[in-house]
This record gives structure tokens, C-alpha cells and sequence, in this order.
């Protein structure tokens, strides 16, 4: 499965971004979101399926363990900022790790 465009469209015709009320477009890029988000081969750590090519073990790697993205961080920030305000709050860290997994 991969993924490329997200295209608005009425019947065959294409939609320009301005005409796609705010509302749909924002519900539509939610959606983008979560599902590239947690389809991600990063996100499962049992992920073996890689052909026996390296440069799939390496981006699982990077993708779970290397730098933190700027969404990431951005993420991570609100986080900071959120969860001490939250019951768990006292009892709560926020760290990123670097361990990296046995292959």
C-alpha cells in the first residue's frame, strides 16, 4: 500500500482548494492524518516484513528511533505543556528515548 494525492473532485472534475468548504477539508485532512499516522511501518515494532533489504530495516530504525521530527517536536511541546495541568500530571515525564531495539 502506498500513498501519493489527495484530490478533492465533483463527479470527474477536479475541485480547486478554495471552492472544498472548510468544514470537509478539515475533516478530510484529519483523516489523511490519522491514517498515515498509524499506518506506518515505524509504528509496529514487531515489523519484519522487509524483504531482507536494508534500506526498509534502516527507515523502520530511523523512522522509530532517529531524531525527532518537527512534527514531533511540536508534539512533544504540547505535551510538555499539557500534561502537567492533567491528573497524572505529578505522577507523569515526558522523555525521548534512544534505545534502539535488538534486530
Amino acid at each position: 500500500m502506498s500513498t501519493d494525492q489527495v484530490r478533492f473532485v465533483r463527479g470527474d472534475a477536479p475541485v480547486p482548494l478554495p471552492a472544498v468548504p472548510p468544514l470537509a477539508f478539515s475533516e478530510v485532512m484529519r483523516d489523511v492524518d490519522l491514517f498515515v499516522g498509524v499506518a506506518s511501518v515505524g509504528n509496529d515494532p514487531q515489523w519484519r516484513d522487509n524483504g531482507g533489504l536494508a534500506q526498509f530495516r534502516d527507515y523502520w530504525e530511523s523512522y522509530s528511533f532517529g531524531d525527532l521530527s518537527e512534527m514531533a517536536k511540536t508534539r512533544k511541546l504540547a505535551l510538555e505543556r499539557l500534561v502537567p495541568r492533567l491528573k497524572i500530571g505529578k505522577v507523569s515525564e515526558i522523555a525521548v528515548s534512544s534505545a534502539r531495539p535488538r534486530l
